[in-house]
């Protein structure tokens, strides 16, 4: 909502060629759309029992009329940037739909007095609303949370809502629970027992909201009844939260404890700021598996305009940030543990969460998710449609959705996609694995003039036509993964991108006319583990951009790494590096180039790499806090130990001994450490001492600072001695069928350890090794001075034998 009101903003600005009275009319439709927002964001919503018919009906529509509004003001934008003639409406709507009867000018403003009716005749059912309300609960306007008066006057006036909109104190936990007590019992001391887990957790998805608590608690309160005391209700609602999410369908309403659950996460959600609805609503919608990439989908809420663009406090990133904060505080979403270990955003969505609000979000028409059937004929009145498609081809035609409002269209699978009308106010398509798209398709995308996001990973396009330039208010292109070769130097036209993915598809060179994106800020590129790009001439010239890969250290010229370390904007890097001894030289002076990156706080490398001397590589990475070792390398590098701010580190190497261990464990704040082992322990075991010099008394401790620490390895035999790893919360284990005597031990002396996570193959399930080390692995814990939640978990990953990974080593044995 607040994108469209900014937008408005800018367009009545002198730099945009609107007549006098357009202008007059766009500050009179901004008035109303402002009193609207304060209505919508000020409404608490009604109990469950009435949802569907508010939903239906008011907030439906005024969500609507903000889509309508926002349609319309887009298409000004482009109009009036493209044509400072009243016919630039004309040519406009001409290149995006059939229709061009209602593109003059005096159309126009007739559109703009249509939507100021409509916004008009929604503030008088929302003042109807609040009367009803009132008038059957006494003096408390029940449908408002915040002060009457100040929502009245806010009414009155329109103006300054988003700074003027009231905010509500949170509660911490202990006020919580007293006042969920307080409306259930009327005391704490009034309470009976009952499973403490699931309290807790509905008091964490209530954030601290005293609304949410009250009406949760008085939910709850309504159904304990003699035959369903208070503690057989949790008990089932416990019950339902142990569920797996392959235990819910269509008939779950019947189990014992379902509903209730249900109508928690409707009210906890109903609760939330209307911008975040918004975005867990379109994370729920779009999860696969339950999973959700976060870049991806932060990308995706700018788009759709959830994140305002113009944002001034403190830009759009921080507040996705706060949003992903605050969703987690909450258990909608949780970060996944297991091959996360450097913040690589990976999501899931609470299987309750998914279920509730995926039929909540169609039913509020907010957006579809589709997997099978007829899917043209249930996506003509869509707003947001999600296709994903899990086997079977699916057949996808845009006739019934041109004459919608559709905003965004997410296929993900082998569906057959055909584009046969223009898809006028899309902002997002997602069209990753659609098996038929061909370079016919880029002749209608590119008439998608308010496509804000746009990607054609996994598809059979292979050019991208100088057409591409109209798109003007394109962020973020994503061609990974498909036969693409080139770029069009039109590429310079594209002045809002954002995001420029071009990895793993045959474009060896950027166009030289790159450098004039000023806003771009990520730029990935290359095929990762086996090959970077030719590094652009001139590339210091990107100042804007955050994050680039994958710089390939064999086609790096000396200007060229001169220019890598003038990049001081750069924060994240990815390099490749080799492990010929002709490679040595230039692997060296690429490290030390993107050492005096003095922003670079995450870099990944790829391919192996046998370290040089400390003595003759000076790196210094003064603001380093996340590194990945995607290659491997022969050993832990010397220059480790210069790596003063480094937090998190994921690492392969093929020997470890005792003095990469002294590296590892002296670097001062590291708080993360994924391990991957290559070659077999086969005489010693891998052992993790409390002191860096374990024969010195005097000694410093060694991993003082280490929390979460994963150990992989085909053989894994590792000990911890008494006293190590003294911060470790978190151990990650992974297991192979290996040699009887040669299991992990000593996590007794883990001494703050609070979780074991064990993982290993399906197909190791059924071996006795595995069974005994998941068993002894067990017992430890069951004795071990804390309560240890431990996590044991088969997947069906298909691991290198190890005689072939051994043999595969090469240049590395």
């Amino acid at each position: 909502m607040g994108s469209v009101l900014s937008k408005l903003g800018q367009l009545v600005k002198d730099e945009y060629n609107l007549p006098a009275e357009a202008k007059q009319e766009l500050n009179s439709l901004a008035r109303y759309l402002r009193r609207l927002q304060a209505c919508h964001c000020s409404m608490k919503e009604p109990p469950p029992e009435q949802l569907q018919a508010v939903h239906g009906g008011w907030l439906s529509q005024s969500r609507n009329l903000f889509y309508d509004a926002d349609n319309f003001v887009d298409s000004l934008l482009v109009c009036s940037k493209r044509s400072a003639k009243p016919d630039g409406f004309r040519r406009f709507f001409k290149k995006t739909r059939e229709d061009s009867s209602s593109s003059s000018l005096s159309h126009q403003i007739v559109g703009i007095e249509q939507i100021k009716v409509s916004a008009m005749d929604l503030l008088g059912q929302f003042i109807r609303y609040c009367g009803l309300y009132r008038e059957e609960e006494g003096t408390e306007l029940v449908g408002i949370d915040g002060p009457t008066d100040a929502l009245i006057k806010l009414l009155g006036e329109g103006d300054g809502f988003e700074e003027s909109i009231y905010e509500i104190q949170r509660l911490g936990y202990q006020d919580s629970k007293e006042l969920f007590l307080k409306q259930f019992f009327g005391g704490e001391d009034s309470c009976p027992n009952g499973p403490t887990d699931v309290f807790d957790e509905i008091l964490k998805m209530c954030g601290g909201t005293p609304s949410a608590i009250k009406s949760i608690a008085s939910l709850l309160a309504s159904k304990v009844t003699v035959t369903n005391p208070w503690q057989e209700m949790m008990n089932s609602i416990y019950s339902v939260c142990k569920k797996t999410h392959t235990s819910l369908h269509s008939g779950s309403e019947n189990i014992p404890g379902f509903e209730d659950l249900r109508h928690i996460v409707l009210l906890t959600y109903l609760h939330l700021p209307s911008t975040l609805k918004d975005c867990l609503l379109y994370i729920v919608v779009h999860a696969k598996n339950r999973m959700i990439h976060r870049t991806t989908i932060v990308r995706k809420w700018f788009a759709e305009g959830f994140i305002s663009e113009y944002v001034v406090r403190c830009g759009r990133e921080e507040v996705a940030r706060q949003y992903f904060e605050e969703l987690i505080n909450r258990n909608f979403i949780k970060l996944v543990e297991y091959g996360n270990y450097l913040g690589e955003e990976i999501y899931e969505v609470n299987y309750i969460v998914l279920y509730v609000l995926r039929l909540l979000s169609h039913q509020d028409n907010f957006a579809t998710f589709l997997s099978e059937g007829d899917i043209s004929s249930k996506c003509s009145d869509c707003v947001r449609l999600s296709i994903q498609c899990s086997g079977s081809e699916l057949l996808v035609h845009t006739e019934k959705m041109a004459s919608s409002r559709i905003r965004s269209l997410t296929i993900v699978g082998p569906a057959k996609f055909y584009i046969n009308k223009y898809l006028v106010y899309l902002r997002v398509l997602d069209l990753d694995g659609c098996q038929n798209l061909d370079n016919s398709v880029m002749v209608h995308i590119c008439r998608m003039l308010l496509l804000k996001y746009l990607s054609l990973k996994h598809t059979e396009v292979t050019e991208i036509p100088p057409e591409i330039g109209e798109q003007r208010h394109l962020e973020i292109l994503d061609i990974r993964h498909n036969r693409i070769s080139n770029l069009p130097p039109e590429i310079r036209l594209l002045q809002n991108l954002d995001t420029l993915d071009v990895r793993h598809t045959q474009v060896r060179e950027f166009p030289k006319e790159l450098v004039q994106l000023h806003k771009l800020v990520h730029l990935y590129f290359g095929q990762s583990s086996t090959r970077g790009l030719k590094f652009l001439a001139g590339s210091d010239l990107l100042k804007s951009v955050k994050v680039l890969g994958t710089v390939d250290s064999r086609e790096m010229s000396g200007s060229a790494m001169e220019e890598i370390s003038g990049l001081t904007g750069v924060t994240e890097l990815e390099v490749v590096l080799h492990d010929q001894p002709a490679d040595k030289d230039q692997d060296d002076k690429l490290l030390s180039s993107v050492s005096k990156c003095k922003n670079l706080e995450y870099l990944i490398i790829y391919g192996d790499y046998s370290p040089g001397d400390v003595r003759t590589l000076s790196l210094m990475f003064p603001r380093l806090a996340k590194l990945k070792v995607a290659g491997r390398f022969v050993k832990v590098p010397w220059w480790f130990a210069q790596l003063s701010t480094l937090k998190k580190l994921n690492v392969r190497v093929y020997k470890l001994d005792q003095d990469d261990l002294k590296i590892l464990g002296a670097l001062p704040v590291l708080r993360t450490l994924a391990l991957t082992l290559i070659r077999i322990p086969r005489t010693k075991e891998v052992a993790i001492t409390s002191r860096l010099h374990p024969e010195k008394e005097t000694s410093l401790a060694s991993f003082m600072t280490l929390e979460v620490f994963s150990f992989d390895c085909h053989v894994p035999w590792i000990t911890f001695e008494q006293g190590a790893m003294p911060s470790l919360k978190l151990l990650h284990l992974k297991l192979y069928p290996c040699p009887a005597d040669k299991f992990p031990s000593g996590t007794i002396n883990l001494h703050k350890l609070e979780k074991i996570i064990i993982r290993y193959s399906s197909h190791y399930a059924r071996s006795a090794v595995v069974t005994k080390m998941v068993s002894v692995i067990g017992e430890e814990a069951a004795i071990h001075d804390n309560l240890i939640d431990l996590s044991i978990t088969e997947n069906d990953e298909v691991f290198t034998v190890m005689g072939e990974e051994a043999s595969s080593h090469g240049n590395l044995v």
